[in-house]
């Protein structure tokens, strides 16, 4: 797939001569390629968002691994690189000049939370959504549910090995709700009348530091209260929006009873306004576009 796609990519770019290239994510033979072109046009200008670095793995996965990370070596010869984490630039010894680019808002999340939805229209309920798997932290929040008993309704979206676990939690106890697999459109419009919503991640089967959830920035565009566990490279100009988790979520009986429901509203709008000045595609676009300048 890599392959095939650097091939398309180098009759691409030999065809249209850019002057400036902008890649999402590091891959060795498409890194291989732009280094080619790079050698041809040395007044081109290259920068590459690294998004993420793959975990060891075995098998075709523990190839994958060494290629992603043997492309990494070739950044050096590029103009700019976008990491998610300054990890990423040290732990691989990349001298690259950097700008630090986590994510951000799209066009298309700014207008799918454009509604109004006021107070007395949600139901005090909570949604995750996501990848049902141990590192999103699934199996921790069905496990302090049962235990802490918060008087709200969990309801759970996604499709994952985890997904029996949901379902068999669900049948056990009434305020937690497994929906399934639904479509990304459903689930925001179910968001957008729920109070709370789960954003979780930990270090099993991942390196953290070089992943960032990419539905964080959704739940922080969302009309929801945002709970989280203090993951790595948790934005700092972010924290005060969140409600901040203990990583074993002992105390998420407290935090879920301690939102004012009023107060959380004003601040919701005030986190969507930081959010929209901030962290949004097209506000990094204009930072990188005015560094090639």
């Amino acid at each position: 797939k890599h392959f095939s796609y650097a091939l398309g990519l180098l009759l691409f770019i030999f065809t249209q001569k850019p002057k400036k290239i902008f890649v999402y994510n590091s891959y060795f033979f498409q890194n291989i390629t732009l280094c080619l072109y790079k050698s041809l046009f040395p007044s081109s200008k290259i920068a590459i968002f690294v998004q993420d670095v793959l975990p060891a793995g075995k098998g075709m996965r523990s190839l994958q691994t060494m290629l992603d990370r043997h492309s990494l070596k070739f950044l050096s010869k590029f103009d700019l690189i976008l990491p998610i984490s300054r990890s990423i630039i040290d732990d691989f010894n990349i001298c690259t000049p950097s700008i630090l680019i986590q994510g951000g808002l799209t066009e298309k999340i700014i207008d799918l939370f454009g509604d109004d939805t006021t107070s007395t229209e949600k139901q005090r309920r909570a949604v995750f959504a996501g990848a049902l798997e141990e590192y999103n932290g699934i199996g921790i929040l069905l496990k302090q549910w049962v235990i802490q008993n918060p008087d709200v309704e969990l309801h759970i979206f996604g499709k994952g090995t985890l997904a029996e676990l949901c379902k068999e939690y669900s049948e056990e106890n009434s305020h937690i709700i497994y929906h399934g697999f639904s479509s990304h459109a459903d689930i925001q419009k179910f968001i957008a009348q729920s109070t709370y919503i789960f954003v979780l991640r930990y270090d099993i089967g991942i390196e953290t530091k070089y992943f960032f959830p990419s539905k964080f920035w959704e739940s922080m565009a969302s009309d929801a209260v945002v709970l989280c566990n203090e993951f790595s490279n948790f934005p700092d100009d972010l924290r005060q929006y969140c409600m901040l988790l203990n990583d074993d979520l002992s105390n998420l009986k407290t935090s879920l009873a301690s939102v004012p429901h009023s107060a959380a509203i004003a601040a919701i709008k005030k986190r969507q306004q930081h959010m929209l000045q901030n962290h949004t595609w097209k506000s990094h676009m204009k930072k990188i576009i005015q560094y090639f300048k």
